[in-house]
């Protein structure tokens, strides 16, 4: 559970913070006034707090003391100031901070909640530090680390390509140009070969002062950035790139993804198990299941149609955690759900985990106001056919109305041959 704590000494903008803050991100903030509350709050449990945003100038911390007091919890400190001379922004970025916001009105604030989005963000988010140089990779590591990401490392492309292998989730790549076995072109050309600019970000760094831009851009890196270059700026640019990852991902998610469930919707079903049939071609080992959920019409009469996208939401988060990929599932339309099993899943196993699936669902008890309630499903097995996807889920869907008129909340599928 997140928490944010502000240590403000103007009680409106506090005030106003807090309220964006649960506005936007539905976050609990707590307040303080000044450096003495403020440790207050912090230290009978520091791992309360996920970030402190803290004004430069307090009461009785008029330096930027209360700064290196939140710094000596090791807390992520998001600095917050009406106004930065040149001298006292220098000062800050010396510092081990997260950042640094001005506030100087609303589109400012608007700025800050986007900043500690970010951070909470970058908490499953997965960078790969490429350098042969330990203090340099070092010191991005430190700093990549305080964005409270999740950072690996390599100090060449060979071994880079291998943290990869073992992390495909990684999102983001900082990579030098200039190192041994593989050099930063190399690196790029081989992690294009795997992963699109839309999948995963490659920013390049170089001591160099030769003219490199371009040309890594045309290998494929979304970014260039001098190692001259300040800390202000490669956070800038990280973050740019994450962020546009992360619009990239839901745009995908909208066009891929049922929004309620979050499963595949029926599109997304046909290209990726049409795709999984035509790679076990005639062996016909795919097995389909077609799930319904039992007398969905009186679950929505009774409780609404709140209670019936409870009810579908409850049913999408059962089937992601019992059928992981490489099982393909989707909301096929309504109350009715579909999952393909790949032929290294055997037909017995498939429906070995179907009914241990049906029995989680027959004992769900979902809360819904003042009481709770429970639905069943029907579904219906096949192997796949000769004739494709759509042939193989009608005959699937053929076995699920025969599990319907025999009495609903049981499986129903051809004995082999």
């Amino acid at each position: 559970m997140h928490k944010i704590l502000i240590i403000e000494d103007s009680r409106s903008t506090a005030k106003l913070i807090q309220h964006a803050i649960m506005e936007r991100l539905g976050i609990a903030c707590d307040i303080a006034m000044n450096m003495t509350e403020a440790e207050g709050y912090i230290q009978p449990d520091p791992a309360a707090y996920t970030i402190v945003l803290c004004d430069l100038n307090l009461p009785d911390a008029p330096a930027g003391e209360a700064v290196d007091m939140v710094m000596s919890y090791r807390l992520p400190c998001v600095v917050v100031s009406a106004g930065l001379t040149k001298a006292s922004r220098l000062q800050m970025l010396h510092k081990p901070i997260s950042d640094y916001v001005l506030k100087r009105g609303t589109r400012d604030i608007q700025y800050l909640i986007g900043v500690v989005e970010r951070l909470l963000r970058n908490e499953k988010t997965k960078v790969l530090v490429v350098d042969d140089s330990n203090t340099y990779r070092k010191g991005l590591v430190d700093m990549l680390t305080r964005q409270r990401l999740q950072v690996l490392e390599a100090c060449n492309g060979v071994q880079a390509l291998e943290v990869l292998e073992e992390n495909p989730d990684i999102q983001l790549i900082l990579s030098d140009y200039n190192m041994p076995l593989m050099d930063g072109f190399q690196l790029t050309e081989a992690v294009r070969a795997r992963y699109a600019q839309d999948r995963v970000a490659i920013i390049v760094t170089t001591g160099l002062e030769e003219d490199l831009a371009a040309q890594f851009l045309r290998y494929g890196a979304n970014d260039f950035i001098p190692k001259a270059a300040s800390f202000e700026e490669l956070l800038c640019r990280i973050h740019m790139n994450l962020n546009m990852l992360d619009l990239i991902r839901i745009n995908r998610d909208l066009s891929e993804k049922d929004p309620l469930t979050g499963l595949y919707n029926r599109r997304m079903l046909f290209k990726e198990g049409g795709r999984l049939i035509e790679k076990a071609g005639e062996s016909g080992r795919v097995t389909a299941a077609m799930l319904d959920i039992d007398h969905f019409k009186k679950v929505n009469d009774t409780y609404g149609h709140a209670g019936g996208d409870l009810a579908l939401r409850c049913m999408g988060d059962l089937i992601t955690r019992q059928f992981p990929p490489p099982c393909i599932t989707a909301r096929y339309g309504g109350e009715e759900f579909c999952i393909l099993f790949p032929d290294t899943v055997p037909h017995s196993i498939a429906l070995e985990q179907l009914e241990v699936f049906r029995s989680s669902v027959e004992a769900l008890q979902i809360p819904y106001e003042e009481t709770a309630f429970s639905f069943t499903v029907s579904i219906g097995v096949a192997r796949a056919t000769p004739y494709g996807l759509d042939d193989t889920l009608n005959a699937a869907d053929q076995r699920l109305y025969e599990a319907k008129r025999s009495g609903r909340n049981r499986i129903q599928f051809c004995p082999p041959q």
